[in-house]
């Protein structure tokens, strides 16, 4: 059991009323791990969801070369934030993840559909907490492989 106390959120960096996503650097397999700090989640500290995920993806995570976070249920730096955003379309969900790879599907970006009936736990917990970009007026991005 994870004791969210003034330490705990020095430690982890991060500030109540303030959520925000990370992004595990790489998990060895074609797997995003995700954490979200905020409240009511699947965890203490918030959310935590994987998806498998396309293995070019996972290998551009892996060369990523930023400042590290805290896991915020281990004492491993192991995530990257600031690189990963969840927008909602007319017709869905994407999960954008910046990585600055000219490999990437869409321009430096990595863009992922998210499928929503085995992931309406995690998207209804992301609006609760104003995680969610509102693009509504656009449809999902659909080119390149996803």
């Amino acid at each position: 059991m994870t004791n969210i106390n003034d330490d705990y959120k020095k430690d982890k960096e991060v500030k109540t009323g303030t959520p925000m996503l990370q992004l595990r650097n790489t998990t060895g397999t074609n797997q995003l791990h995700i954490q979200g700090w905020g409240s009511q989640g699947n965890r203490e500290y918030g959310y935590a969801r994987k998806f498998t995920v396309p293995p070019e993806v996972t290998d551009s995570l892996a060369k990523y070369d930023a400042k590290m976070f805290y896991s915020l249920a281990s004492p491993e730096k192991i995530y990257y934030r600031n690189v990963i955003g969840i927008v909602q379309y007319s017709d869905g969900y994407q999960i954008n993840i910046e990585l600055n790879d000219s490999n990437a599907n869409n321009g430096k970006c990595w863009t992922l559909d998210i499928n929503l009936p085995q992931c309406s736990d995690w998207i209804n917990w992301l609006d609760a907490n104003n995680l969610i970009s509102d693009a509504t007026n656009f449809t999902k991005f659909t080119g390149g492989a996803q």
